[in-house]
């Protein structure tokens, strides 16, 4: 763990800390009902608790690149036929004919163990999800190559599982000298 992920998680807990403290602090204040004391309390917390937020605030907006690259990194599930149209896109502008086949959208699920009441309880959450597809295109080799360079080099975690290529044996495509099957692979949110 880095120096600045340590600071940040000791400025939180140092945050939730004194929320902790300002609720106990009040409660008691209340019980005793000391208003004058409750008053000039309840304002101290308040101020602290602006600066925590105008802190948090700060780090948040420092860490939002980072976050987003994080959230783009992942295929939306939502919009899985918007990232099928990226790909179906990027293919066409490598001058390739395209096809795909095979869209799979998997949804894995993990055990989340609790106690309740001394009892051990098993609920299936969800972990991940999964988008497989099969992509077969045609066109020439330089134009293959370059589709398969851009697959690699996109902003979202795509895996290329498998990929086949081969010579098409009649030519009657002019620039059509070879077609391939890409197996695509990518986790969603």
């Amino acid at each position: 763990m880095n120096k600045s992920n340590t600071k940040i998680i000791f400025s939180i807990s140092i945050t939730i800390f004194a929320f902790l403290l300002s609720a106990i602090v009040s409660v008691y204040l209340i019980t005793t009902e000391n208003k004058e004391e409750l008053l000039k309390t309840k304002k101290e917390v308040v101020s602290a608790g602006d600066q925590d937020l105008f802190l948090l605030r700060k780090v948040f907006q420092r860490l939002k690149p980072k976050i987003d690259i994080i959230e783009n990194y992942f295929i939306d599930k939502n919009n899985a036929v918007v990232f099928i149209e990226r790909i179906e896109e990027l293919a066409e502008q490598s001058g390739l004919i395209v096809s795909v086949q095979d869209v799979d959208l998997v949804e894995q699920t993990r055990d989340k163990k609790i106690y309740v009441e001394n009892e051990l309880k098993i609920e299936k959450i969800r972990s991940h999800g999964e988008l497989s597809m099969t992509v077969q295109v045609s066109g020439t080799w330089k134009g293959i190559m370059t589709f398969l360079a851009t697959i690699e080099s996109l902003d979202k975690k795509v895996i290329v599982k498998g990929l086949r290529i081969s010579a098409i044996a009649d030519n009657e495509r002019v620039g059509s000298d070879w077609s391939a099957i890409f197996e695509l692979y990518g986790y969603t949110t």
